[in-house]
């Protein structure tokens, strides 16, 4: 069931503000002009030695002895070695073919995997980067100290097995418990490659069990009281795998991923992953909110520091890790020319972890009483300087001379962006940078624009703008000055010094109205006031 999916860097939409580093050139099109077309041409630019290589990136590898048993896989299925022309032409072949599917016009139709160079394209190019991605979505847990030391994992759609191989990896470096590993899939093909990667990845660290692969299709398994699945599993999985139901709608998706999520434990773990181009994103917002009618709960990204839902109509937000470093294979099939077609690196991906439990990585929540402005209300302090609390939801999708991140509190009708141009960075920003994907801030003294074109809101960063990390009550350190709930209720911009503050009366006093008081000498007696005949004679009138 696993499909390629996420083959190129994240195409651009039309209606996005950010247009400068979401994806470059514009896969879907690039694809139009090389894919298929001029297989002559394509041939002759391909024949001759492979000499140039793509510059490597500083990010991370995938594990050398994944990448061997992925290459010994791909040798023993086509006899060939790595070297063989004939086998690379026929590689990058698929790989085109693939990528030309996944950028079509019409969505609903899944990319269709057959015998041969199908799979094997797939463990080539997309197998690092999905298992790099997943690789980090776990270890962000294991820092948060959530996993248990034994766990319980089903896989749904599991293709070559890159999510148990992620999870076994993670097992092997940090963990020391037992893990028991199910996984469901349909494809007989990439069954082969799971049990072939998933053996002999394992097969070092005791105490992990990896249970036959379930041959089924995901949509039609009626009965989840099957023998070879587990009763109750801490962790499940879909891992580019709804993205190819397109033909469904949203709640039907959500039938789906209840009827597994009732094998869920009370403190377990559902964990989708799409890509990140923008109708999967989005659909996957979608979803989450008709899971959350469900009764489960977001433990990340997203958070709701007002305590409210968001509706997520138009929310396009993804995670970017750094890129991998390209495989010997990607190398090899870059060759001279065109390279960008082959190489496979970025890190971009949307993603939501749910729970049973009402548990949310993100613990803070705006105090009751604040001077904080909803970003749902921000069509009333249009021009104004204003005070917001919100979570960094992107990484810079700017350019040179601007910073820009989605921002969002869990509120949002609108797209929100804090807008930082480069000129006025400053010291105090460095929080907003710091932060991480998912990380709540503070921000006092922000401007309110409106981008009427993109229907969105920017929030101007300007030099005196103080930007800080938000903090829940137990995650307050000491030194930092206490966040306290008693802060005056205030819709206006920013906080007022203290200096500056008039004095108010108590709500149980009356208004006094002021009296003039009347000229004293140096002994404090009262004098009479000159005589005014003017004055004298406009009272006459008043009386009468």
């Amino acid at each position: 069931m696993k499909q390629g999916r996420r083959p190129d860097n994240t195409r651009k939409e039309k209606g996005e503000p950010n247009k400068s580093r979401l994806s470059g050139s514009d896969p879907r099109r690039r694809e139009r002009e090389t894919s298929g077309s001029r297989p002559d041409t394509i041939q002759k630019k391909r024949s001759g030695s492979h000499k140039k290589s793509p510059a490597k990136s500083d990010g991370p590898i995938l594990p050398p002895l994944l990448e061997d048993l992925i290459s010994r896989y791909i040798t023993e299925k086509t006899e060939k070695s790595y070297d063989d022309p004939v086998f690379l032409e026929r590689l990058r072949q698929a790989i085109i073919a693939q990528k030309a599917s996944y950028w079509r016009d019409k969505p609903g139709k899944s990319v269709k995997y057959g015998r041969g160079y199908d799979i094997l394209s797939y463990l080539a190019y997309q197998v690092p980067v999905y298992f790099s991605q997943f690789r980090s979505l776990l270890q962000d847990l294991e820092n948060q100290s959530v996993l248990p030391n034994d766990l319980v994992a089903l896989d749904i759609g599991t293709g070559p097995g890159v999510v148990p191989l992620a999870i076994i990896d993670l097992w092997k470096d940090q963990k020391k418990g037992t893990l028991d590993m199910y996984s469901i899939e349909r494809s007989a093909e990439h069954i082969e490659a799971f049990r072939y990667l998933t053996d002999g990845y394992a097969q070092e660290k005791p105490g992990i069990n990896i249970h036959q692969v379930l041959q089924e299709d995901l949509t039609k398994i009626s009965d989840l009281n099957l023998p070879d699945l587990p009763e109750k599993a801490g962790l499940i999985t879909f891992q580019n795998v709804l993205a190819e139901l397109e033909h469904l709608s949203i709640p039907a998706r959500a039938t789906i991923v209840n009827s597994y999520a009732r094998l869920l434990s009370d403190d377990g773990f559902l964990i989708i992953v799409e890509p990140a181009e923008l109708r999967h994103a989005t659909s996957l917002r979608l979803l989450q909110k008709e899971l959350i009618k469900s009764g489960l709960h977001v433990y990340a990204p997203c958070s709701y520091l007002w305590g409210s839902g968001c509706d997520p109509a138009s929310c396009w937000t993804f995670r970017e890790d750094s890129p991998i470093q390209p495989t010997s294979l990607m190398t090899l099939l870059a060759g001279e020319e065109e390279g960008y077609r082959f190489i496979n690196t970025d890190r971009k991906y949307a993603y939501v972890i749910l729970t049973k439990q009402q548990k949310t990585r993100c613990t803070y929540r705006v105090p009751r009483k604040t001077r904080m402005v909803r970003l749902s209300h921000l069509e009333k302090f249009a021009g104004r300087l204003i005070s917001v609390a919100g979570v960094r939801m992107s990484g810079d999708i700017g350019n040179r001379g601007m910073h820009i991140f989605k921002f969002c509190d869990g509120t949002c009708k609108e797209p929100t962006y804090l807008v930082l141009s480069a000129r006025n960075r400053r010291p105090g920003h460095a929080p907003l940078f710091a932060s991480g994907y998912g990380d709540p801030l503070t921000i006092t003294g922000v401007q309110v624009r409106r981008h009427q074109q993109h229907k969105a809101w920017n929030l101007v960063i300007s030099q005196d703008s103080r930007i800080e990390p938000a903090l829940s009550a137990r995650e307050h350190r000491p030194g930092d000055p206490a966040q306290s709930d008693e802060v005056e209720q205030d819709d206006l911009s920013t906080s007022i010094p203290d200096t500056d503050k008039q004095e108010r009366p108590s709500p149980s006093s009356k208004p006094v109205k002021d009296k003039k008081r009347r000229p004293a000498d140096q002994d404090g007696r009262k004098v009479s006031r000159p005589f005014n005949s003017r004055r004298e004679k406009q009272k006459r009138i008043r009386r009468g």
